[in-house]
């Protein structure tokens, strides 16, 4: 065993003492970890005999007190359950420590390379509300420190604002997501407890929050693991709704994203989207759209440009609190262009689905997405198929557990009408959260995380990614970490 190892193993078993001394002072004294009781309420209209969040100090709201979502089924951004609670001005801060062992930290095929890493990160949220106005800003920071290898050392950053602004019939949604992480997105959140925004442990710290909820179709694809190297993203929105009538809607759209890369090695790309629809409300639950879209795609470095038309049938479901459903699909045709490699028009498919569902201890996010994509810094241009699942519960009156997995299927797009075997990738990634509160302010959570990847040069085309067309990537990453959180200020 390596002295990393041996260290890193040492460390755990300290934590785990002094937590299980922590635990047995609680059992014993009640000022640590008073019973569960209803809290007395942050507002004149909150109602004093809510629900509360086991140990999170966080009155959980009624599903009657929660304010119905109106986002538009062919907008930027996905359905949710609605705004748990009184609708008012709030800023949540948090803070985590997690200390783990990462197996594969150089990120390159499947060796076994493990070494201790400590990740330190902070978390901010803000929702500002006006009369016609509602400022929402959600922050993550932090870095990871690797005993061994420091070389590895970097920051990581996530950032997401969004301004609303609503006339009688009018509205305007203008927004930014930002983000600078040392690997891939998909997933980074399992490997990085606390840095990859919303976790699993955020279950019982932040059951107001929907600062971040962007359509994926409209950010920068990241589904392809990749060698080590920092990524900086961004999409900005800009949308506008237009109430026809009470029951009909009108939206228009349009993003911009870009992915750069510190690696030569990997291609940077750029990509614009507009797209149009029009929303009919069956009845109050029910929603029927369609939507139509234009994407265009341009790479640093080369003459290749992708242009892609699609035409959506959608419908959506919303039972506040309870379950939120969308559902879209239809024909794309798209054009690459690429004066050297060759150009070629194909027809093809796309789809994108949703849902949230709110069992009574548990909650479920699932979604599905095909769609012509940016290649992720390995290919210019691919098709992507992609499946992400999250399962969160509360398993015991002080321990909430959580399982979620992910699932994405690359393909490069062809040179020209002809050509069928191409570059593909399979990317996996799991993970399993068990957290408990040692208090009102503080958590403890233990995660495990797994990636594994697959790539299949089918064509024998020439790798440009700086070898990981090649190579068949297996990870492991587990640990123990500590959140501190505050309770929600009041602001207004």
């Amino acid at each position: 065993m390596t002295k990393a190892c041996e260290r890193f193993w040492i460390t755990i078993l300290a934590v785990a003492l002094s937590v299980d001394m922590a635990w047995a002072q609680q059992q014993k004294d009640p000022r640590v970890n008073p019973p569960v009781a209803p809290q007395a309420p942050l507002s004149t209209g909150e109602s004093s005999n809510q629900v509360t969040q086991e140990g999170s100090g966080f009155p959980v709201p009624e599903e009657k007190s929660a304010t119905p979502d109106t986002r538009s089924l062919s907008g930027a951004e996905l359905f949710t359950l609605g705004q748990m609670g009184e609708r008012r001005s709030y800023l949540l801060a948090s803070v985590d420590f997690f200390q783990s062992a990462d197996s594969n930290s150089d990120i390159a095929g499947n060796q076994t390379n493990f070494d201790a890493v400590s990740t330190f990160s902070g978390h901010i949220v803000l929702q500002r509300l006006w009369s016609r106005y509602q400022l929402a800003l959600d922050y993550t920071g932090g870095g990871s420190v690797y005993n061994n290898r420091s070389g590895l050392n970097t920051p990581s950053h996530q950032f997401g604002l969004t301004q609303s602004i609503a006339w009688r019939r009018w509205s305007l949604k203008l927004s930014d997501y930002f983000g600078y992480l040392p690997e891939s997105a998909f997933g980074f959140g399992g490997f990085n407890s606390g840095l990859g925004g919303p976790n699993p442990t955020a279950v019982n710290i932040n059951p107001v929050s929907n600062a971040v909820n962007l359509n994926p179709i409209l950010t920068p694809n990241q589904t392809i693991f990749t060698s080590r190297a920092s990524r900086l993203s961004n999409t900005a929105v800009g949308e506008v709704d237009y109430n026809i009538s009470p029951r009909s809607s009108i939206t228009a759209t349009g993003s911009y994203g870009i992915l750069h890369f510190s690696s030569g090695t990997l291609i940077n790309s750029n990509n614009a989207i507009f797209q149009t629809g029009y929303n009919y409300e069956l009845t109050k639950r029910d929603t029927l759209a369609l939507t139509y879209g234009f994407s265009r795609y341009w790479f640093g470095g080369a003459t290749r440009t992708i242009n892609d038309h699609s035409v959506l049938v959608g419908y959506g479901r919303r039972l506040t609190g309870r379950l939120a459903l969308q559902l879209s699909a239809g024909p794309e045709v798209y054009k690459v262009s690429d004066p050297v490699g060759g150009s070629g028009r194909r027809a093809s498919w796309t789809t994108s689905s949703a849902l949230r569902y709110r069992f009574r201890r548990s909650e479920l996010e699932a979604s599905y997405a095909t769609y012509l994509a940016g290649g992720a810094g390995v290919l210019a241009g691919s098709r992507s198929h992609q499946v992400q699942a999250t399962m969160a519960r509360q398993l015991s009156r002080m321990w909430s557990g959580s399982l979620n997995l992910g699932f994405a299927h690359n393909t490069a797009l062809p040179q020209d009408a002809t050509q069928t075997g191409r570059l593909a990738f399979n990317t996996w990634y799991s993970g399993a959260n068990l957290s408990r509160p040692l208090g009102r302010h503080t958590s403890l959570f233990l995660d495990y995380f797994f990636q594994r990847q697959v790539g299949n040069n089918a064509s024998n085309a020439p790798c440009i990614s700086g070898g990981i067309c090649g190579t068949n990537l297996v990870r492991h990453h587990f640990g123990l970490g500590f959140n501190w959180h505050l309770r929600p200020i009041r602001i207004d």
